[in-house]
């Protein structure tokens, strides 16, 4: 008997494989089926919107946060989150689906949160104490920290946030300010922003905002993009349970691109002018047709989807002339091939793993490209004070090359398909393109079918590439092979997988008996185990234990217990 083979069969591009969340999803590790508790605090600030002074929303909006702040609150799927991270690929930042690869880029950060993209990058950090804080944040925020509430002179807790003094038709110019700098802080730490603690802002937000009419200078936009991919990337490997991040970004960018999980939205709103393509989603959804939080059931669907029926590359397309203009003011920057900063955070926007979600364009296998296992491990703690614009110099420097680092596009006209079949020929070699194991079957609970059906698609698609080599060997002789072949290919066309028909077969299915580590790269070793199994490679004791008695053949050979 045959087994499905996951994927990769080649490890040139997704080389930690064994590391990945997805190896033990098809392993059918019981904790992995838990969903990743998702971190934010922001419900203060959603709850107290409609109550904001007018004067407060003018600041808000020369800061730059106008068209999110107009937004609504919007509930979290942490299964469907959970199931797009379990896709979703450090080593390219992209997620691969059964067809290709897709990602947030920052031309959906544009348009649907409003935010500016191109602009000065959101670094460097100045070390103060925790008294110094708590002064500058009397100064700007109208409130005075204890020393208890600011966690490493770095981080203030967000309660310090709530339930400030209301501000009267006397108040100064000076109080409305605070109280703008104050609500930008809810939505920095609780919406864009939101760390793994759940409810803790960053300090170090103050000087990027302390004049707020320069605040809108920086490129906010690229930094939340950042910080969203270090979630994902974080989340991704090792057995993580929680994932920070702007998960409302994540949510929304399914919402408009995948339709097998898009609620119905019964009415659009009627105050959609001036407000960022996201405010289409805050009104009354309907999920009775489509998977909601079951983390199994979302797997399933994503093992099954299908490119031209289940995905939207480009939604926004015929839309753009109706958003506000700040949501299209970078438009000239979409592509650019450059890396995305937020202090010690550096994550590469790869925007040529994706061309067609910004046009008809061609999409060639891209070149191998890396993201940065050492990137991936810099973090903030213990390095308080640390000047990142000058640590990350030659990143900044990319940064300000942005628009020369835009990526050239060949336009698709509908003529010559070879592109598509090099690519997929490509990304079946490469991909992770299924995430449950069919031979898994559950005692209770949802079964999953998508990894099966694909199996026995592959099985089908392999049994066609043998009929038609027997066919071209026997000649005439061969009716036998060509019956065989038409049987195939009738009942690939009946499932919607006729393109598979045009593809050459991959060896792709191994026998059973194979080492099944999840596919293509060797298996994990544990160190310790090792130790354990073969205790006479070294012969000193263990901490707290006698020297084991090892004796040596006088032949020469290995020590024996």
């Amino acid at each position: 008997m045959a087994q499905l083979e996951p994927g990769p069969i080649c490890n040139s591009v997704l080389n930690r494989q064994q590391l990945h969340r997805s190896t033990r999803v098809w392993e059918g590790s019981r904790r992995i089926n838990k969903s990743l508790k998702c971190c934010r605090y922001d419900s203060s600030f959603w709850s107290a919107k409609n109550e904001f002074d007018d004067r407060v929303m003018t600041y808000i909006q020369l800061a730059g946060f106008d068209g999110l702040s107009r937004l609504e609150r919007i509930h979290l799927d942490w299964s469907l989150i959970t199931a797009m991270v379990e896709r979703w690929r450090p080593e390219t930042h992209c997620f691969q689906l059964p067809f290709g690869e897709v990602t947030i880029t920052l031309q959906d950060v544009e348009i649907l949160l409003g935010l500016r993209i191109d602009g000065m990058p959101v670094t460097t950090v100045q070390m103060r104490t925790k008294d110094e804080w708590s002064d500058i944040c009397h100064d700007l925020l109208g409130i005075r920290p204890n020393s208890n509430s600011i966690s490493g002179s770095s981080r203030l807790v967000m309660t310090c946030l709530k339930n400030p003094t209301p501000l009267t038709e006397h108040s100064t110019d000076e109080d409305v300010q605070r109280m703008a700098r104050l609500h930008i802080m809810q939505l920095l730490g609780g919406t864009l922003f939101p760390d793994k603690s759940n409810n803790m802002v960053r300090l170090c937000f103050l000087d990027h905002i302390r004049d707020l009419r320069s605040a809108n200078n920086y490129s906010w936009g690229s930094a939340v993009l950042a910080f969203l991919y270090r979630s994902m990337c974080r989340a991704a490997m090792g057995n993580a349970n929680q994932i920070s991040g702007a998960l409302i970004l994540l949510q929304l960018w399914v919402w408009e691109r995948i339709t097998l999980f898009s609620p119905n939205i019964h009415s659009l709103p009627q105050d959609l002018i001036d407000r960022p393509r996201a405010a289409r989603w805050c009104t009354s959804k309907e999920f009775g047709d489509v998977a909601s939080h079951v983390l199994k059931v979302y797997r399933d669907q994503i093992d099954n989807m299908k490119e031209d029926s289940h995905f939207k590359w480009r939604p926004y397309e015929n839309e753009l002339d109706e958003l506000p203009d700040y949501c299209k003011a970078g438009k000239h920057v979409w592509m650019t091939k450059s890396p995305l900063i937020m202090y010690e955070i550096v994550e590469w926007h790869l925007p040529d793993r994706v061309l067609r979600q910004f046009g008809k364009f061609k999409q060639p296998p891209p070149a191998n490209f890396d993201t940065g296992v050492d990137l991936h491990k810099i973090d903030g703690r213990g390095k308080r004070g640390t000047d990142w614009s000058t640590r990350h110099m030659k990143y900044l420097f990319e940064w300000e090359s942005r628009e020369e680092n835009v990526v050239n596009a060949v336009a698709d006209d509908d003529n010559d398909q070879t592109w598509l079949e090099e690519y997929e020929r490509w990304y079946s070699l490469i991909a992770r393109r299924v995430i449950t194991n069919p031979v898994h079957r559950p005692e209770r609970g949802f079964m999953p079918l998508a990894s099966k059906l694909e199996h026995l698609v592959r099985v089908t698609h392999k049994i066609s590439g043998m009929a038609r080599e027997g066919l071209e060997k026997a000649g005439n002789a061969g009716e036998g092979y060509a019956a065989i072949e038409e049987a195939c290919v009738k009942a690939l066309t009946l499932i919607g997988e006729d393109r598979r028909v045009e593809i050459q077969p991959n060896d792709d299915i191994r026998p059973q008996d194979d080492d099944d580590n999840g596919g293509g790269a060797p298996p994990r070793r544990d160190a310790r185990r090792e130790r354990r199994r073969e205790p006479g490679n070294d012969p000193r004791p263990r901490r707290g234990g006698r020297r084991k008695k090892v004796r040596v053949d006088e032949g020469g050979g290995a020590p024996q217990n």
